[in-house]
């Protein structure tokens, strides 16, 4: 599977969790990060991307293992996302870096206009203790979804080379928006 090639090679992948209400338990009601824990998935390297519909308990476990999360902000707002869950998941320890979903939902693939609206949908839907800032939109941006520490962000490019060479060649099927 993907997740035994990047754990042999020593990477990190990202996988889509709890973007969805119904995509946050699976058929036989188990929680789709508790699912994700049980094979070994929730770990430093993978990145959650969403996690808008993550519970309480699916964002500690994301904090005590160490598994970063993408906030996907316009995504979330076209799919008719009522919050983000960009507060919840900081204020429970969960490292969020700022994704682009895909070529779907985001075609022009700009960081630039998703920090925009990351920063409004925080602001009129946000949930945690207190609204994000500027400064830390843009801090999440440059952040990638792990951490060797709490709290601690590793800076990386949001969108990696070959993504931008790809794009720069017309190929709308490239790693859009991945975190490495």
């Amino acid at each position: 599977s993907g997740s035994e090639v990047a754990r042999a090679r020593s990477v990190g992948f990202t996988t889509h969790v709890c973007a969805s209400e119904a995509g946050a338990v699976d058929v036989g009601g188990e929680r789709a990060v508790a699912r994700l824990d049980r094979l070994g998935l929730v770990r430093p390297g993978t990145v959650a991307a969403h996690a808008v519909f993550a519970d309480a308990s699916d964002r500690d476990l994301l904090a005590d293992r160490g598994m970063g999360a993408a906030h996907c902000a316009a995504a979330t707002m076209l799919l008719g996302g009522t919050s983000s869950p960009l507060g919840a998941l900081r204020d429970a320890g969960v490292a969020v870096g700022l994704g682009l979903d895909n070529a779907t939902l985001n075609a022009t693939a700009d960081m630039g206009a998703e920090m925009r609206q990351a920063l409004m949908f925080d602001r009129v839907a946000g949930t945690g203790h207190a609204r994000a800032t500027a400064h830390e939109i843009f801090a999440r941006a440059a952040a990638a979804s792990s951490r060797t520490e709490p709290a601690e962000y590793v800076l990386a490019l949001t969108l990696t080379r070959e993504c931008l060479d790809a794009r720069r060649v017309g190929r709308r099927d490239a790693c859009w928006g991945c975190f490495r």
